[in-house]
């Protein structure tokens, strides 16, 4: 898991993202410190984001895969300027999950979405490559890196995709 306890980012102002969830349209803007910790409202508000939307149920998501996901983002944007983070997948239900397989060879029986410890992502105007490199660097869990985004989790270290 990242340590937090000190600064890992290389600015002074810390990490400001502008969230975008892909399938709802909902935006939810943060503001971490350069520590990137998360405040217990932080985690609150990002659990709902990342919600099962098809279900409409909440769980608490995995601070280590939100970790990852903070790094990969802090590495991104290193001037400290507001970065753009779309969501395309956050905790799934069972139910979900299962719906999904039958639609796709891609979804995996035992989802680590399913357990609230796996994000798919893109970051808009950065290239796949560029952003699937960095979460190589950063994620000690999967990485999956598909044409239209990266899948991040908490999971056994694993990569695959172009």
């Amino acid at each position: 898991m990242p340590d937090f306890a000190s600064p890992i980012t290389p600015f002074e102002g810390g990490l400001r993202l502008k969230l975008r969830n892909f399938n709802t349209d909902e935006k939810m803007s943060l503001s971490l410190p350069p520590t990137l910790q998360l405040s217990a409202l932080d985690r609150q508000r990002l659990n709902y984001f990342m919600r099962d939307w098809r279900e409409n149920e909440v769980i608490e998501m995995d601070v280590q895969v939100l970790g990852y996901l903070l790094l990969i983002c802090a590495e991104q944007s290193r001037n400290g300027s507001e970065l753009d983070v779309s969501i395309t997948s956050g905790y799934r239900t069972t139910t979900t999950n299962e719906m999904l397989r039958r639609r796709s060879r891609e979804v995996a029986v035992n989802s680590l979405h399913t357990e609230g410890r796996a994000i798919d992502f893109y970051l808009p105007g950065v290239s796949i490559r560029q952003i699937g490199a960095n979460a190589r660097d950063v994620c000690r869990g999967g990485v999956g890196i598909y044409n239209n985004f990266i899948h991040i989790d908490s999971g056994a270290e694993r990569q695959w995709g172009v």
